[in-house]
């Protein structure tokens, strides 16, 4: 990505070119760009035959969302919308925004979230299901004897 936001608009091959030895193969260049592309980092277009990236999301962006992010996986959708929504926000107007709430906002609900979720999902959900699975249990299973 580095290479990326500095060549700002670029084919595979200018990225290729502009590493270092030992050069990773074309090949696994062209993986990562597809991959950065299915997760929203970069967008292709097509100039001839070249497929042309450019970076979707600044490198300041990019930083702000590899920080440390620890929830439950049920309760972490409401953060990461939010969070999402605060980017396009600072999108419209940066001059008005704090780039800085946005990473504060993820921190401060994700120890709450994480305490509820795991509580309500860890320990009465999956209890609850234990429980009832352990009654059809007999009545379902085949090599169960009378």
């Amino acid at each position: 990505m580095l290479h990326v936001w500095q060549l700002n608009e670029c084919a595979i091959k200018d990225v290729v070119d502009k590493m270092e030895e030992p050069k990773q193969p074309y090949t696994t260049v062209a993986s990562i760009f597809n991959n950065l592309e299915n997760k929203g980092y970069l967008t292709m277009r097509r100039l001839g035959h070249v497929k042309v990236y450019k970076p979707k999301i600044t490198e300041a962006a990019y930083k702000r969302h590899l920080a440390f992010y620890n929830c439950t996986p049920q309760t972490s959708s409401f953060v990461l919308g939010l969070s999402a929504s605060m980017e396009e926000q600072l999108a419209k107007d940066p001059d008005d925004f704090d780039p800085e709430s946005i990473s504060a906002v993820k921190s401060s609900l994700m120890g709450p979230l994480s305490g509820i979720g795991d509580s309500f999902f860890q320990g009465t959900v999956k209890v609850l299901a234990f429980g009832l699975g352990i009654n059809f249990a007999p009545v379902y299973n085949s090599s169960a004897t009378p």
